[in-house]
């Protein structure tokens, strides 16, 4: 979008019996920009105290911990929260997360957050051994932030 400007410039000689006003108009031009940035993000199940993505998908027990491990393949940003994690299966589902918060702290949790390496991790409830033939999806949704660096942060006193 563009938008005329007019700026005006007057001659205040000595001799005030006489203004001369000269008009200028210019263009200015207003843009906007967008910026596609692309990041690759890694989810996968890992073991709980190696933090090591499982080569298959495990058997998972009735009660056994779940443990879901989220990287992204850069330094420029770091994962700021998972605000939604939900396990599902045949019109069945469990939201363990929602609004960043575990709906029952004491079976799902989550790592500090603010890193590229985070985990969640929640326990397979009994839900989802009446049908247990048929697999348990899981969907997450991970908000990533930039990093700060110590060169861009400043402490005010």
């Amino acid at each position: 979008a563009s938008v005329n400007e007019t700026l005006g410039f007057f001659d205040l000689s000595p001799g005030f019996e006489e203004v001369t006003a000269n008009l200028t108009t210019s263009n200015i031009v207003h843009f906007e920009a967008v910026v596609d940035l692309d990041y690759d993000l890694n989810a996968c199940l890992c073991d709980s105290s190696t933090r090591k993505c499982y080569d298959s998908n495990p058997t998972i027990s009735q009660n056994s911990l779940l443990m879901l491990c989220v990287n992204v393949d850069s330094d420029q940003v770091v994962i700021s929260s998972i605000p939604s994690l939900t396990l599902e299966q045949e019109g069945l589902s469990y939201n363990a997360i929602v609004d960043s918060v575990p709906t029952n702290p004491s079976i799902t949790g989550t790592s500090s957050m603010g890193t590229n390496s985070e985990a969640v991790f929640t326990r397979m409830i009994s839900l989802f051994f009446d049908n247990a033939e048929e697999p348990v999806g899981i969907s997450m949704v991970v908000l990533l932030r930039f990093a700060t660096t110590s060169s861009s942060t400043r402490q005010l006193v």
